[in-house]
């Protein structure tokens, strides 16, 4: 969306860069120990250097739940046209659109565990239908569809610290990319779609 020049952004994300990212992160070795959030503020910049308007307006190191921001969030939000939900993260889906967001509608993009499919939760415009709604349907899918049996079964896992959160997915890149081109392009579909939405992309590895 940034290389398209495409929305004035908002980063919000306490994570740091660790080596293991770099494999399908667009940040660089340079950035290993640098906050998300600031660094890509910093990599739109080197993209697209316009300050009026800017194409990432703020950058926030810090966790979506923060009570010292919220204020800040709700705030951000509310004079936004969409929240995009990145986080593959139930709390802070939840936390988004019944919390944060009042009248601004919010999508979930995130991948299945084995990375072979892609899944898009949309709000409709009016936000009548919450994304914890449209996560119980997706559930439905899962369970009454006999092409996603396999959906959510991975066995790829790769430790790469001593922590509590030590386990990473092994993705493919090549999917990885290929669902990234498709995220952008709905972001920008939103626009002239007023209903909810539940997508599912899926790559058959057999091809």
């Amino acid at each position: 969306c940034i290389r398209e020049g495409y929305g004035i952004w908002t980063f919000i994300d306490p994570d740091c860069i660790l080596p293991h990212n770099l494999a399908r992160h667009c940040l660089f070795a340079q950035n290993i120990g640098e906050n998300k959030a600031l660094a890509m503020k910093a990599f739109s910049e080197a993209i697209i250097m316009s300050d009026n308007p800017p194409c990432v307006e703020k950058a926030y190191n810090t966790n979506i739940f923060s009570t010292e921001h919220i204020q800040s969030f709700i705030s951000d939000i509310s004079s936004s046209t969409l929240v995009v939900d990145t986080s593959a993260s139930i709390a802070v889906s939840r936390f988004l659109c019944h919390i944060l967001s009042s009248s601004t509608r919010c999508v979930s993009l995130f991948m299945n565990p084995s990375g072979t499919a892609l899944i898009m939760l949309a709000e409709d415009a009016d936000r009548t239908i919450k994304l914890d709604t449209l996560e119980m349907q997706y559930y439905s899918l899962l369970t009454n569809s006999s092409d996603l049996t396999q959906h959510l079964k991975n066995e790829k896992h790769v430790v790469y610290s001593s922590s509590c959160r030590n386990a990473s997915l092994t993705y493919s890149q090549d999917n990885v990319s290929i669902f990234s081109g498709i995220c952008s392009k709905e972001i920008k579909k939103l626009e002239n779609a007023d209903e909810a939405i539940i997508k599912i992309w899926t790559i058959d590895e057999n091809d």
